[in-house]
């Protein structure tokens, strides 16, 4: 038991210790005071139709955990997996898998770690709100049960199912991080539809949120006669009519609710073993990684004498083979069936709406490419190659200028379709709003790998600015899809250079 415990300590102070744990911190903290607008907002996360709760501590409460339910669970998820990726290239998982901790020891320690992690987050988040609702309170006592309730039956199965799912991911897709992302993506939408019923099997009340918010509409409906209170869930714009305020009682969570969680908890559980059953035990064979022969068996002479080659050539400056090299780099490292969905993509810009083409079509073939955009400014540093490229000629204006280059051909490629489309009927701040979108994608992907040294904080940000897109939310439109003016080209102008500027400042300064 103790060699247990020593793994789970060495593995969350791992996550805690790492930067991108600080920032998911901050961003938390960020994210928990907007769950709860202040009473003066021109927004609420939680209505019914145009009804809200008193600020009395079961709506803070319940509130704060359904939106920290749904927050951790799609970051948290991009947060936690890849561990046991981690320890193969680490070389700790060669390591444990040469101990006798069994396949399923293994992947439950890494799980339970995955929650730990979580739970400490969720721990701040909650802080957080109890500070809200003192500066938000209307004259109501605080009760530190009724405020966790929520949170104990609500939000700590959630990140619970995310712990978990997230080690199955890993094992069922290795190697594959785009598509393990993809796949919880979806998951991940699938589970929030129809968030106002509770009439669905358990399976799919993955946040916890049908069976509650049914439980405040039934309150709503006995403490009204208005018969237009449907739930409305997420950031909703609009100033909210304080004359129509209901005061929340307790939620009852019975026996069925505690079920439907603990059937859920079973389910990942076994899922879980079911998966180690096929773990690869960080076998070379299964991951198909090709080593390298670090000593030869054989030496065999070169068969040229080295005098003959050394001869005087003269120094390069040009830019276009790198920017070249780069993007040849990418084409081959993409997957056949990615190349083939990019280019059935494509293919598709040309003939569909041309709304659809640029709200819908334009930035889901972008999100196929987020691996390829998010190592852009990594590369050196996960080949090793970053001492290498250092000491070439002008390297910031030369071998990081091309990284810039190559990525913004790369996202462009993929809209010369739409941009032709847009040409021929003549509206031209829709080709800008595109232009200054594929910059800002490039360069947003280039700053944050600068500063956070890691993929994964863009690719969370780049999926969550999709999700957005998708769903027509016109305040983080990037790619300028829903936006029809001059104005807002010149504003996505303007954010993109700071963004590009301050990423080439940070290259200088640091000088890496």
């Amino acid at each position: 038991m103790t060699i247990y415990f020593k793994i789970i300590k060495a593995n969350f102070f791992q996550f805690v210790n790492g930067r991108t744990f600080f920032i998911l911190l901050v961003a938390s903290i960020f994210v928990a005071i907007s769950f709860i607008p202040p009473p003066e907002a021109n927004y609420t996360t939680m209505r019914f139709g145009s009804y809200i709760g008193e600020y009395n501590v079961q709506w803070v409460g319940t509130v704060g955990a359904i939106m920290a339910s749904i927050f951790l669970s799609f970051f948290g998820f991009f947060f936690v997996i890849g561990s046991i990726t981690k320890d193969f290239y680490t070389k700790v998982g060669q390591i444990i898998a040469a101990t006798q901790i069994s396949n399923f020891s293994y992947l439950l320690l890494k799980a339970i770690n995955n929650f730990l992690v979580l739970l400490a987050i969720l721990f701040i988040v909650s802080a957080t709100t109890v500070v809200i609702f003192f500066s938000y309170n209307e004259g109501h006592d605080f009760n530190l049960f009724t405020f966790l309730k929520p949170y104990i039956y609500i939000t700590v199965p959630s990140i619970f199912f995310i712990a978990f799912l997230a080690v199955i991911i890993e094992i069922v897709f290795p190697k594959k991080v785009f598509l393990q992302y993809i796949v919880f993506f979806f998951f991940f939408c699938l589970m929030l539809f129809d968030t106002s019923s509770s009439q669905s099997p358990f399976f799919l009340d993955f946040f916890g949120i049908k069976s509650s918010t049914e439980m405040m509409h039934n309150q709503v409906l006995k403490k009204t006669d208005d018969s237009r209170t449907t739930l409305s869930l997420g950031f909703i714009a609009g100033k909210k009519n304080v004359n129509k305020k209901i005061v929340f009682d307790d939620l009852n969570f019975d026996s069925v609710f505690i079920l439907k969680r603990s059937y859920l908890a079973l389910f990942f559980l076994l899922g879980l073993y079911i998966s180690s059953i096929f773990f690869h035990r960080f076998n070379l064979d299964k991951y198909e990684r090709e080593e390298v022969d670090l000593v030869p068996t054989q030496q065999e002479s070169a068969g040229f004498q080295l005098n003959a080659v050394m001869v005087a050539t003269a120094p390069s400056f040009k830019i276009m083979p790198l920017v070249f090299s780069e993007l040849l780099l990418i084409v081959r490292k993409n997957e056949n069936w990615v190349s083939g969905l990019s280019l059935i993509g494509i293919v598709a810009i040309c003939f569909v709406p041309i709304r659809i083409a640029h709200g819908y079509l334009l930035p889901l073939l972008w999100l196929l490419q987020v691996s390829s955009i998010s190592e852009l400014i990594l590369k050196e540093k996960i080949n090793r190659a970053k001492y290498l490229t250092s000491t070439s000629v002008n390297p910031i204006g030369r071998a990081f200028t091309a990284k810039v280059l190559s990525g913004i051909i790369l996202v462009f490629s993929f809209a010369v379709p739409l941009i032709f489309r847009y040409l021929w009927q003549g509206e031209f701040y829709k080709i800008l709003g595109i232009l200054f979108g594929i910059v800002f994608i490039v360069s947003l992907s280039i700053l944050l790998g600068l500063i956070t040294k890691t993929q994964k904080t863009f690719e969370i940000v780049f999926l969550l600015l999709t999700y957005c897109n998708l769903n027509m939310i016109s305040g983080l439109d990037y790619l300028g899809a829903y936006h029809d003016t001059w104005d807002y080209a010149l504003i996505m102008f303007f954010l993109t250079f700071l963004i590009l500027s301050f990423s080439y400042l940070l290259k200088y300064l640091r000088n890496e």
